[in-house]
C-alpha cells in the first residue's frame, strides 16, 4: 500500500505591527518650539487638525509652503502665525 505524502502548514503566530514613530517640532510665532512623536507617513493637514490648527498660508513646513496631502518627515519643523488680530 502506497502512503501519500500530504503538506502540512504550520502556522505562524504574527506579530503586531507597531507604527513606526518619528520626531516634529511645533511652533508659533513667539512661542517656543515643542518636540511631538508623531506616526511615520502622518500628512500635513491630520497633524494640524490633531493640534487644532487650521490650515492657512502661514502654515511652514521647514521654512516652506507644503500641500496638505504632504507627509511629514523625521526632523520637520512646522512654524504657523496664529490669528492675527488688530487694526487702527
Amino acid at each position: 500500500m502506497m502512503r501519500k505524502k500530504v503538506a502540512v502548514k504550520k502556522s505562524r503566530v504574527s506579530k503586531p505591527r507597531v507604527k513606526k514613530q518619528i520626531t516634529v517640532m511645533i511652533g508659533e510665532l513667539v512661542k517656543p518650539l515643542v518636540t511631538q512623536k508623531i506616526d511615520a507617513g502622518t500628512e500635513l493637514a491630520d497633524f494640524l487638525k490633531a493640534n487644532n490648527i487650521e490650515w492657512s498660508s502661514s502654515v511652514r513646513v521647514n521654512g516652506g509652503t507644503e500641500s496638505k496631502d504632504y507627509k511629514l518627515a523625521d526632523g520637520d519643523i512646522i512654524t504657523t502665525i496664529g490669528s492675527v488680530r488688530g487694526g487702527m
